[in-house]
Order: structure tokens, then C-alpha cells, then sequence
């Protein structure tokens, strides 16, 4: 093992520039079917009335375990060289509860209590595989509580500081992918499936069209509404179509986990993709200013051009959620054990001690 930043330990995985391609992996499985309503909700957050026994109700903070880098009790500026984002983490600390933590680059990190219990229940049926994510800007955060009972969930969103509840029987959310405070919110009604558009505070709920029956939220950006159908994804506003599973979105692309492993394609194309990769993808993010993206699966983590130029590939197990940092040097991801930061520049990858996770994000300082 290598000595990194101070003290603190570094990893022994490989990180190595791509030569070429590995072999293609089996896909990761399809999404269910599912009738769905979706709700979009832009600043302030109302507060609902719900039963479910996935809320933490009058939550406290539950000491997080820290190892490592986290219990030195220091910016994160100061512990890893040239990162000047914050690190934005729902830590599941366990599998005790969700805490929101945020890192800043100066400073100790903070822990808030989030009012969602943690819950490793798997709902058939559920279009999404993460029970939390970060709005655009880093400021507000959706969380999930499974009712495993009904295959639904209870969402509450709302800032760092404070969620609340906005909305039960729900099959599926998504942030914008560049606008902040939007949230789309999926929830299963009486087989109608609408969209609502939910503006300001005070706030005022608006309809705005409807979606095909059986379709499923998977993500919203410029290019409207991303749904998937038997195994299809489809746009709601321009000529879209592809088989496959969504794993990421940009601006102009969307990233799709296909039988040949992961495609790049950009919004209203025709044809094929316009790169492939032979990589088992389960996430991927795309990076704003060059629009390199960053696959991450249950091997390890792959980082190409956006002309499919490959850079990096980290051998690592199970990467699950994956960020850019705003300068595109860094690459936060977790495993189903803990945190790590990637330099690009380097080749270093940091373990940060704060555990398992729900979501990981990178806010700019300006965020």
C-alpha cells in the first residue's frame, strides 16, 4: 500500500490509461413495468401528510462511524491537493439511517439527520436504484422510503438543511440534469399518468400532458422527459428511442446500458450511437465543460472522451455512483463499502472513511 495526501492511506487498485477495450459484460437487467403520474417541483417544498414506515419520525443524528481521511476533522481542500468542491454525501452510516453530510473544502464536515430511515429493501418494480440524489446545484436532496408493502415509496425533498414530504406512492423521481430545484416525482394514481408543473412559493400546481401508460420515469433534462417502456427508452419532447437501461445523462447525451454493454447517445439521434463501449455500465455521469463521461460497474470504473477516446480504467468492485468535480480533475465514487476520490491527474485514489452511501456529489464553490 502507498502513502498519499499526509497520512492518510492510498489504495493498492489499478489505474491504468486505456490501450484497449476490455470484453463486453452481460447488461444489467431491465427495468419493470409500472403506471406512474409524475409531478414537478421547483423551489420551496410543501409538506404532505403520509403514513409510511419508511419516515424517521422526529429524526436525531446518529453518530457516523469515520475512518480515515473523515475523522481527521479537516477541509477536504486541505486533505486532497487542488479540490476545491464540496463533497456531498447521504451516508447510510451502517445501515443505521440517512444523514445528509457535506464536506466543505475548509472546515470539519457536518452531519444533519435526514427524516428517512435507511432501508436495504429491494422493491420489484421500482425504476430507480437509488433511494437519494442531489439537486444541480448541490442545495436540495430527495430522498426515498421504500413501502415495501404497496412496491412504492414515500419521497421527501427539500434543502441540506430540511425535508419534507411531497409525495407517497411514488415509483420514480429525477432531478434536471442542469436546471436546479426541479424535481419530477413519479407516483402511482389510479392508472392516470399526468404531469403536473408545481412553481415558486407560494407554490401553484399547473397540468402540463400526459404520459403513456406503463411508461416509467427514468430522468428529465432540456430534451423533456426520459421514460422507459418493455425495455425501451423514449423522450417526451423530440424523436427518441433506444433499447437498453438509462444510466446517465448530459445536456446533449444520454448514456444507455445496452446488450453489446454501454452506448453514448445524443439527443434525437437517429440510428446507432455515437460511441460504444464493451463495459458492463451501471452509472455513468457525464462531465459538463468536455463532455467526457465516466462509467462505473460492478468491475470497475471507465472513463472515455466524448468521442469514446478511452483515458482511464480503475479496476475496482462495484462502483455504484459516480461525480464530476467542476474543474473535471476529480471523480467521486462509491462501492458498497465506502467513498473514494479519484485524481485524474495522478492516478491516486483516496478513500474518504465516510462509509456506505446512497448518492455522491461534487458542489462547486460557488454551489
Amino acid at each position: 500500500m502507498e502513502t498519499g495526501v499526509g497520512s492518510t492511506p492510498k489504495t493498492d487498485m489499478k489505474v491504468r490509461p486505456l490501450d484497449t477495450p476490455e470484453p463486453p459484460w452481460a447488461p444489467p437487467p431491465r427495468a419493470g413495468r409500472g403506471i406512474v403520474t409524475v409531478l414537478v417541483a421547483i423551489g420551496a417544498l410543501a409538506v404532505g401528510l403520509l403514513v409510511g414506515s419508511g419516515v424517521r419520525d422526529g429524526a436525531t443524528a446518529t453518530p457516523l462511524t469515520k475512518l480515515g481521511l473523515a475523522a481527521e476533522e479537516r477541509g477536504l481542500a486541505s486533505a486532497i491537493d487542488g479540490l476545491d468542491d464540496a463533497l456531498l454525501v447521504v451516508a447510510t452510516n451502517g445501515g443505521r439511517a440517512m444523514d445528509v453530510v457535506m464536506w466543505p473544502p475548509s472546515g470539519a464536515l457536518s452531519l444533519r439527520p435526514a427524516p428517512v430511515a435507511w432501508s436495504a429493501v429491494t422493491i420489484d418494480g421500482l425504476p430507480f436504484e437509488d433511494f437519494a440524489a442531489f439537486d444541480s446545484s448541490g442545495r436540495y436532496v430527495a430522498l426515498a422510503a421504500p413501502v415495501a408493502a404497496e412496491s412504492t415509496a414515500v419521497l421527501m425533498a427539500g434543502r441540506l438543511e430540511e425535508q419534507v414530504v411531497v409525495a407517497s406512492r411514488v415509483t420514480g423521481y429525477a432531478w434536471h440534469v442542469s436546471e436546479p430545484h426541479q424535481l419530477a416525482i413519479a407516483i402511482e394514481e389510479d392508472d392516470v399518468t399526468s404531469v403536473e408543473v408545481m412553481l415558486g412559493a407560494p407554490m401553484s400546481v399547473m397540468p402540463v400532458t400526459e404520459l403513456q401508460p406503463g411508461a416509467k420515469l427514468r430522468a428529465w433534462g432540456p430534451w423533456g422527459f426520459l421514460t422507459s417502456q418493455d425495455g425501451f427508452l423514449a423522450l417526451s419532447s423530440v424523436e427518441f428511442g433506444v433499447e437498453g437501461e438509462f444510466l446517465g445523462a448530459g445536456r446533449e447525451v444520454i448514456v444507455v446500458a445496452t446488450d453489446g454493454g454501454v452506448g453514448v447517445f445524443p439527443v434525437g439521434h437517429r440510428g446507432g450511437p455515437s460511441t460504444s463501449l464493451a463495459f458492463d455500465g451501471h452509472t455513468a455521469a457525464v462531465e459538463s465543460e468536455t463532455g467526457r463521461i465516466a462509467v462505473g460497474g460492478p468491475e470497475g470504473l471507465l472513463v472515455v472522451t466524448a468521442e469514446g477516446e478511452p483515458v482511464v480504467e480503475l479496476e475496482h468492485p462495484f462502483v455504484e455512483r459516480l461525480d464530476w468535480s467542476s474543474d473535471g480533475r476529480f471523480i467521486v465514487f462509491a462501492d458498497r463499502v465506502d467513498v473514494f476520490i479519484l485524481d485524474l491527474e495522478t492516478g491516486e485514489v483516496t478513500p474518504t472513511g465516510l462509509g456506505p452511501t446512497e448518492a455522491v456529489m461534487f458542489r462547486p464553490p460557488a454551489g
